[in-house]
Protein backbone atom coordinates (compact mmCIF):
# COMPACT_ATOMS: atom_id res chain seq x y z
CA UNK A 1 0.00 0.00 0.00
CA UNK A 2 1.32 3.43 -0.89
CA UNK A 3 2.57 5.53 2.02
CA UNK A 4 1.85 2.87 4.67
CA UNK A 5 4.79 2.92 7.10
CA UNK A 6 3.88 -0.56 8.32
CA UNK A 7 4.15 -1.97 4.80
CA UNK A 8 7.49 -0.15 4.47
CA UNK A 9 8.68 -1.75 7.74
CA UNK A 10 7.58 -5.19 6.52
CA UNK A 11 9.44 -4.61 3.23
CA UNK A 12 12.60 -3.56 5.09
CA UNK A 13 12.43 0.00 3.77
CA UNK A 14 12.20 1.50 7.28
CA UNK A 15 14.56 0.38 10.04
CA UNK A 16 12.91 -1.27 13.02
CA UNK A 17 13.78 -3.61 15.84
CA UNK A 18 12.51 -6.89 14.38
CA UNK A 19 11.61 -9.53 16.96
CA UNK A 20 10.29 -12.07 14.46
CA UNK A 21 9.64 -12.23 10.73
CA UNK A 22 8.51 -14.90 8.30
CA UNK A 23 6.71 -14.83 4.95
CA UNK A 24 3.37 -13.92 6.57
CA UNK A 25 3.94 -11.74 9.64
CA UNK A 26 6.46 -9.39 11.20
CA UNK A 27 6.84 -8.54 14.89
CA UNK A 28 8.72 -5.42 15.93
CA UNK A 29 9.36 -3.59 19.17
CA UNK A 30 6.87 -0.76 19.49
CA UNK A 31 8.31 2.72 19.09
CA UNK A 32 7.44 5.01 22.01
CA UNK A 33 6.04 2.09 23.98
CA UNK A 34 4.28 2.83 27.25
CA UNK A 35 6.20 -0.08 28.77
CA UNK A 36 9.55 -1.32 27.40
CA UNK A 37 9.10 -4.51 25.43
CA UNK A 38 5.71 -3.89 23.84
CA UNK A 39 5.55 -5.73 20.53
CA UNK A 40 3.62 -4.91 17.37
CA UNK A 41 2.69 -8.02 15.37
CA UNK A 42 1.26 -7.39 11.92
CA UNK A 43 0.56 -9.32 8.77
CA UNK A 44 2.91 -8.57 5.90
CA UNK A 45 0.03 -8.26 3.42
CA UNK A 46 -1.81 -4.99 3.88
CA UNK A 47 -5.19 -5.44 5.61
CA UNK A 48 -7.14 -2.46 6.87
CA UNK A 49 -9.67 -4.22 9.10
CA UNK A 50 -9.98 -7.55 10.84
CA UNK A 51 -12.90 -8.55 8.63
CA UNK A 52 -10.56 -8.71 5.60
CA UNK A 53 -8.43 -11.47 7.13
CA UNK A 54 -9.64 -15.02 6.55
CA UNK A 55 -9.94 -17.39 9.51
CA UNK A 56 -6.92 -19.49 8.59
CA UNK A 57 -4.60 -16.50 8.31
CA UNK A 58 -5.99 -14.93 11.47
CA UNK A 59 -5.38 -18.21 13.31
CA UNK A 60 -1.79 -18.14 12.05
CA UNK A 61 -1.34 -14.60 13.42
CA UNK A 62 -2.72 -15.59 16.84
CA UNK A 63 -0.52 -18.71 16.99
CA UNK A 64 2.56 -16.62 16.16
CA UNK A 65 1.60 -14.10 18.86
CA UNK A 66 1.41 -16.91 21.40
CA UNK A 67 4.78 -18.33 20.29
CA UNK A 68 6.45 -14.91 20.52
CA UNK A 69 4.96 -14.28 23.98
CA UNK A 70 6.14 -17.70 25.15
CA UNK A 71 9.67 -17.00 23.89
CA UNK A 72 9.69 -13.63 25.68
CA UNK A 73 8.68 -15.30 28.94
CA UNK A 74 11.50 -17.85 28.56
CA UNK A 75 14.19 -15.20 28.08
CA UNK A 76 12.92 -12.97 30.88
CA UNK A 77 10.42 -10.36 29.86
CA UNK A 78 10.70 -6.68 30.71
CA UNK A 79 6.89 -6.63 30.77
CA UNK A 80 4.94 -7.35 33.94
CA UNK A 81 4.60 -11.12 33.98
CA UNK A 82 0.81 -11.07 34.29
CA UNK A 83 0.46 -9.52 30.83
CA UNK A 84 2.18 -12.21 28.77
CA UNK A 85 0.59 -15.44 30.02
CA UNK A 86 -2.90 -14.12 29.40
CA UNK A 87 -1.71 -12.52 26.15
CA UNK A 88 -3.68 -9.31 26.17
CA UNK A 89 -4.18 -7.99 22.65
CA UNK A 90 -5.08 -4.54 21.56
CA UNK A 91 -6.47 -4.54 18.05
CA UNK A 92 -4.99 -1.36 16.80
CA UNK A 93 -5.90 0.92 13.95
CA UNK A 94 -4.00 4.04 13.02
CA UNK A 95 -3.99 6.82 10.53
CA UNK A 96 -2.34 4.40 8.10
CA UNK A 97 -5.00 1.72 8.48
CA UNK A 98 -2.79 -1.34 8.68
CA UNK A 99 -4.17 -4.07 10.94
CA UNK A 100 -1.84 -5.02 13.77
CA UNK A 101 -1.80 -6.55 17.24
CA UNK A 102 0.04 -4.88 20.08
CA UNK A 103 0.92 -6.88 23.15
Amino acid sequence: MNNCPFCAIAAGEIDSDVVYKDNHVIAILKVRAAVPGHIVLMPIPHFVILEQIDKQFLSYIIIKAKQIASAIIKIGSPLPMYLLPILIFFISFSFYNHFKLIF
